[in-house]
């Protein structure tokens, strides 16, 4: 639990999502890695000394990664084991840490008198709390427009009130292997906390306007999409 409050507002920031479900996997997995830790140190030091009896330890040592491998997916899979959040604040983070240590040490200190010690720990996380919701769920609700840089081609998303969110085409990269939807729209999207397209529009079905647009239809939910009837050649 110390850890999850630690890490959290980290993993919003980078990562755009926060695991609901780490506090419970990590008492499985936590002392499996461990093992795994002591057994490479003893695969390395044995190594010196003999490497048949380094490869038994190998062995075993990977069997315990496999389930380390496999927990993790396991409880992955789990719904609603992690939930995508929009990106914090720096200010916001800062602002936590700090309350944080406000509890712990209002918890520790013997200065205080038990029934203060609750009230006051009660009444900081209520306050981290708020600002979390506010500034996580409830962002200021102005009309934005923002063009994402995706090189070739166009990406634009415009964010109206009440959560309306248009995106008009996804950019491309004809002839390469790069997948620019999953790798630039997709986390900016995440990073703004967006988790549904209610209007999605393909101006014209060139590959640098259409193909980042596929990750989107699959990952995310679309009300709606609007495309121009445009006729091209697949060579363009």
């Amino acid at each position: 639990m110390a850890a999850w409050l630690g890490i959290f507002p980290l993993s919003a920031y980078f990562f755009s999502k926060v695991s609901l479900i780490s506090v419970i996997s990590n008492i499985f997995i936590v002392p499996l890695t461990g093992i795994a830790v002591i057994l490479g140190f003893i695969i390395f030091f044995l190594g010196l000394i003999s490497i048949p009896l380094a490869n038994l330890i190998a062995n075993i040592n990977y069997y315990v990664l496999i389930l380390i491998t496999f927990l993790a997916k396991l409880f992955s899979s789990i719904p609603f084991s992690f939930i995508y959040v929009a990106q914090p604040l720096i200010i916001f983070i800062f602002l936590y840490y700090i309350m944080l240590f406000f509890v712990i040490e209002i918890f520790y200190r013997k200065i205080f008198p038990p029934k203060l010690k609750i009230k006051a720990i009660i009444l900081i996380l209520s306050a981290v709390l708020v600002v979390i919701v506010v500034q996580i769920f409830y962002p200021l609700d102005n009309l934005k427009v923002n063009f994402i840089n995706v090189g070739e081609g166009d990406c634009i998303l415009i964010e109206a009130p009440k959560k309306y969110n248009i995106l008009i085409d996804g950019g491309g990269t004809p002839r390469s292997t790069f997948d620019v939807g999953s790798k630039i729209v997709i986390p900016y999207l995440r990073r703004k906390g967006i988790n549904k397209i209610n209007l999605l529009v393909l101006t014209h079905p060139h590959l640098d306007h259409l193909e980042g647009l596929l990750p989107i239809l699959r990952e995310f939910k679309v009300d709606m999409v609007l495309d121009s009837r445009v006729i091209c050649d697949i060579s363009e």
